[in-house]
């Protein structure tokens, strides 16, 4: 099996915007089946050699707050994409591009994750394999048809 560079994006994706009621004050949540995925991801990267990353349009100081919280999810990522790495947002091609170049990632060895479709169209355009998160049964579907999972 070739190995995979497993992109996820982070809003809508791995965590949500947390709401003064349901968060004891933390800005984001996590989002349960995403987090889920990525772990049977992280599972997998460990037993078949593939790397994740994030390609995502949230700032840095919202990153870093992240990697605070929830070390043990944010750890797992080889490398992250932001807004102010790439001088570029998605949908905008040049953000994968970026990411592409910055990791010497192949396109067709790497796939995409995000739950907005524009996005995974821009993905597409580079080359990348996309996968909408409109529901996490379609993105272990997508990932085991792929040899991810």
């Amino acid at each position: 099996m070739k190995r995979k560079n497993i992109i996820f994006d982070v809003t809508g994706v791995l965590f949500d915007h947390g709401t003064q009621d349901s968060t004891q004050g933390k800005v984001f949540v996590p989002c349960k089946e995403g987090i889920e995925v990525l772990k049977e991801c992280m599972v997998s990267a460990e037993a078949q050699g593939h790397t994740l990353y994030i390609c995502t349009n949230m700032q840095i100081p919202y990153m870093e707050i992240l990697q605070q919280e929830y070390p043990d999810i944010m750890g797992a990522f080889k490398g992250i994409v932001t807004p102010s790495t790439a001088l570029a947002k998605k949908p905008s091609l040049a953000i994968f591009q970026y990411l592409l170049a910055r990791f010497h990632l192949e396109p067709r060895d790497s796939v995409f994750i995000d739950d907005q479709e524009i996005n995974i169209v821009a993905a597409q355009e580079v080359g990348i394999i996309g996968i909408h998160a409109y529901d996490f049964s379609h993105v272990r579907s997508e990932l085991k048809r792929l040899g991810v999972l």
